[in-house]
């Protein structure tokens, strides 16, 4: 599924229990990073752990593209919540990234860790942003730089909260 706009905030505080991984893409890397950890605050008690967490690279699985279904059926050896965390840099691996996750999205039995894909700009024809768009257990969400106008409201939120006003 796609999620766009106002629905970004909301859902990356309190995402559906039965969502297995998300897509953080577009040219605001920096952004995509900083929801990713929202979300990964969501999932793990402790973030920092690193028996919870595994990261990948684009490269760790362009040469072995297996390895990101082994890691999310890998169970935790302490019973906690695991998450898989990939960094795509490149999308040579893209068409068995894919594959995995609709394989995943149709069982979701097979998946004992959740997912976060921070990736770069990726086209509408990219097969993992297909994939993770057109997954009913799978989320993409656009990181893109911000507008003036949207520069213009986070100022006046941050002043409301801050309950300071300007003349």
């Amino acid at each position: 599924m796609k999620i766009t706009g106002g629905r970004i905030a909301r859902f990356l505080s309190a995402p559906p229990d039965d969502i297995v991984g998300i897509l953080f893409f577009g040219p605001d890397r920096g952004l995509a990073k900083e929801r990713s950890d929202i979300f990964i605050k969501t999932v793990l008690d402790n973030p920092d752990d690193a028996f919870a967490a595994t990261i990948l690279t684009a490269d760790d699985l362009s040469s072995d593209p297996a390895r990101l279904s082994d890691e999310m059926s890998a169970l935790s050896l302490l019973g906690d919540d695991r998450l898989v965390r990939v960094r795509l840099d490149h999308e040579r691996s893209g068409a068995a990234i894919s594959k995995i996750i609709k394989d995943l999205d149709t069982n979701p039995d097979k998946a004992a860790a959740k997912l976060v894909v921070e990736a770069g700009d990726l086209s509408t024809r990219s097969a993992i942003r297909k994939a993770f768009e057109g997954g009913g257990r799978f989320a993409a969400i656009g990181c893109y730089k911000d507008s003036a106008a949207d520069l213009a409201n986070m100022v006046r939120r941050d002043l409301t909260e801050s309950k300071i006003d300007i003349d």
